[in-house]
This record gives C-alpha cells, structure tokens and sequence, in this order.
C-alpha cells in the first residue's frame, strides 16, 4: 500500500519535520509541501492525494478553512491537523476528527495517527470524514470566516466577507456579488449563511442573502413588506413576510 500525502504548513521547519517522519515510512510518498495554502489547494484538486496534513493557524486561510474547501472535492483526501495549541486538541479534536498531530511532533504519538491513517485508507472504518464535518460546523458556529475562497477562472480569489455585497440562488448555484465582479459558488445560501456566521448578514429571502452594511435605501412594499436598494445593485431585493420582524427589529422600524 502507498499512501500519498500533501503537506500545508506556513512555517518551513515545521513541514521539513513532519516530511522527515513521513519519509522514515516505507509505505508514505510526500507529494509536495506548501507554505502557502492557496497553492496547496490548487495542486491538491490536481494530485488528488490520499491525506492532507493541515497546519490550523496560518494567515490568508486557515485549517478550517481550507478543511472545508477539501471536503467539498469530488475525491476527498482525509485531513490531519497539526497544531501547536493543546486547546484545539482539548475542544475542536473532542469530536474525534480523523486525527491531530501537536507540536512538537513526538514520534510514538506520530506513529498512532499514521497507524490509523493506515486502517482508515484500507476500508477498515466507515465515514471517516463524518467527524470532521461535525467538527467544522461547530468551529465555524463560532470563529466566522475572515475570507472565503472563491474559484474563476481556474483560480482561487480570497474575498473578505464585508467586500460581499449580497447572495443569490440561481439555477447555475449560487452568485455571489461584490463590487464590479461576481463568483458562483456551489455552496447553498443557507450553506454561506454558517460559514460567514455574521450579524452583518441577513437572509432577507430564500433566494437572497444580504450584507446589511451595504443597504442604501428601504422601500415600502405592499402588504407591509419592504425592497431594499444595496450599494452598486440596480435592482431591489425583497425581504420575504416571514423575514419581516427580524429585518425591522435590524434597523428598528
């Protein structure tokens, strides 16, 4: 058995040991390692490798981030995440993720995660990936996204939330609109709605989700409801009767 692995670590000595240990493996072949998790992301849609080990803080994007941009693959890799903080280890990792590795790596610790990548990658376990998503929605409930990975063109656009000016559910997925450019995600709006996990963002309707910071003007609609005029939109958004109360106790109408 060869299991094919690629390294994500902002911090070259960091991924310099974990490549050493992987290396003493007869049965481990290190793709590439990246400092860079943007790039990381590119070359693992390519390589499609069997395990990804994720360094969690890293800037631009972090683990948890680029964890969820890599359950969204059409071949999933399992996830480690390595860390030099105990209390992800203590909180995030008590959903029993597919495995965490802490900082400094001790080889016999090292030696158990491998052995369960090993049992995980011959079919010995289902769903190893079910924890994971757990984990993430829980993390993300209360760490918001600072930005959100966007593909076009082939390429991965890092977009600050405040930067989006509103969501929109169409039949192509759902089109993501910020100043003078737009993305489609595959992602439901409901989807965007926990990952950006923000007041600021508000589901006025099923088929919009709004920036509340970008609202211009409020229009009277019939039957009590209300339009909304967004910064550089043309057209109105309505906010559905359902959403009524919320958007009203928002701007206390």
């Amino acid at each position: 058995m060869n299991i094919s692995a690629i390294l994500v670590d902002d911090e070259l000595p960091a991924l310099e040991e974990l490549a050493y240990f992987l290396r003493e493996q007869g049965d481990f072949n290190v793709i590439d390692v990246y400092t860079d998790p943007v790039k990381a992301l590119s070359q693992i849609v390519l390589d499609e490798p069997d395990v990804v080990f994720l360094d969690i803080n890293m800037p631009e994007m972090d683990g948890f981030t680029l964890a969820e941009q890599l359950l969204k693959l059409r071949r999933r890799p399992l996830i480690v995440f390595v860390t030099a903080y105990d209390q992800y280890a203590v909180q995030a990792f008590s959903l029993n993720a597919v495995d965490y590795v802490l900082k400094p790596i001790l080889k016999e610790r090292f030696e158990k995660t491998l052995d369960r990548l090993r049992s995980l990658i011959s079919g010995r376990t289902d769903n190893p990936l079910e924890p994971v998503e757990l984990m993430l929605a829980a993390h993300r409930s209360v760490h918001p996204v600072t930005k959100l990975p966007l593909w076009k063109d082939n390429r991965i656009h890092l977009i600050m939330p405040s930067k989006i000016i509103f969501c929109e559910a169409t039949e192509e997925g759902t089109v993501i609109h910020v100043p003078k450019e737009t993305y489609v995600s595959q992602d439901s709006l409901g989807q965007l709605e926990d990952v950006l996990g923000s007041e600021k963002f508000f589901r006025c309707h099923r088929s919009f989700l709004i920036n509340l910071d970008m609202v211009e003007t409020i229009v009277p609609w019939f039957n009590n409801t209300y339009a909304v005029k967004l910064c550089g939109v043309a057209e109105e958004i309505p906010v559905s009767r359902r959403n009524i109360k919320a958007f009203k106790a928002y701007f206390k109408l």
